[in-house]
């Protein structure tokens, strides 16, 4: 599942509806680069004007707060339901190593 977009991506709803055809799952955070980064926070601005702080947080003040919390949401979830998957979360600190 590639790009997740905070408070958008429903991933629960996109395994139920997929678990049947899959064996494991992927989960990549939305990663906002130089060149494309304005575009979608314009796009949020324009189509989720409620959520443009939450962006705003996350992607200019690098608040990692709600991937960290999302990445354990994903753990609990994929475990209690016996489903494979890997996390492609922090990117920038992977990178870095």
């Amino acid at each position: 599942m590639s790009p997740i977009f905070p408070f958008l991506s429903d991933y629960k709803d996109i395994i139920e509806k997929t678990r049947n055809f899959v064996d494991y799952y992927c989960f990549e955070n939305l990663n906002l680069r130089a060149g494309y980064k304005h575009r979608v926070l314009n796009m949020i601005k324009n189509n989720y004007p409620d959520l443009m702080k939450r962006y705003v947080d996350i992607f200019e003040n690098n608040n990692l707060t709600y991937w960290q919390n999302l990445e354990k949401e994903i753990k609990c979830y994929c475990k209690e339901n016996k489903i494979k998957y890997k996390l492609y979360f922090y990117h920038d600190k992977i990178k870095k190593k």
